[in-house]
């Protein structure tokens, strides 16, 4: 199995952008009100 490796010298600049993406997302939906992800004690 291929270890990631989050080492940003060791990434492309498409899998940087792709991993801002993902977070910006994520992000955005941990904020937004009324979401429950698996939190229990929402």
């Amino acid at each position: 199995m291929q270890q990631l490796s989050f080492l940003p010298g060791e990434m492309t600049p498409g899998e940087r952008s792709l991993i801002q993406r993902a977070l910006k997302t994520l992000d955005r939906h941990l904020h937004e009100p009324g979401v429950a992800f698996t939190s229990t004690r929402a």
